[in-house]
């Protein structure tokens, strides 16, 4: 059964800060998870309940940091953006 795709309110505001042609291209990518939401990496530390999609576009590296709901098969995207400062940008809009 299929995931379906949803998002934080940091994750959408992350998300339009990015190129349209990039949301286009993540938005792409993801779909991968809707088959099988475990394709990402899981985080460590304060962060253990999350995991890491990694993807390039452009030959510039992003990330998007989702969490699995299996109780009402869903996918919550939480964050996107470039790698560069991603991890200290993401615990800003987190926590």
């Amino acid at each position: 059964m299929a995931f379906a795709l949803y998002t934080f309110p940091a994750g959408e505001r992350s998300f339009k800060k990015l190129p349209r042609s990039v949301r286009k291209h993540i938005l792409s990518e993801l779909q991968v998870l809707c088959e099988n939401p475990f394709t990402g990496y899981p985080l460590k530390g304060k962060l253990k309940d999350f995991y890491s999609f990694h993807l390039k576009y452009k030959n510039i590296a992003y990330r998007v940091v989702y969490k699995v709901e299996t109780a009402s098969q869903s996918i919550v995207i939480y964050y996107a953006s470039t790698r560069e400062n991603f991890y200290k940008n993401l615990e800003q809009a987190l926590f």
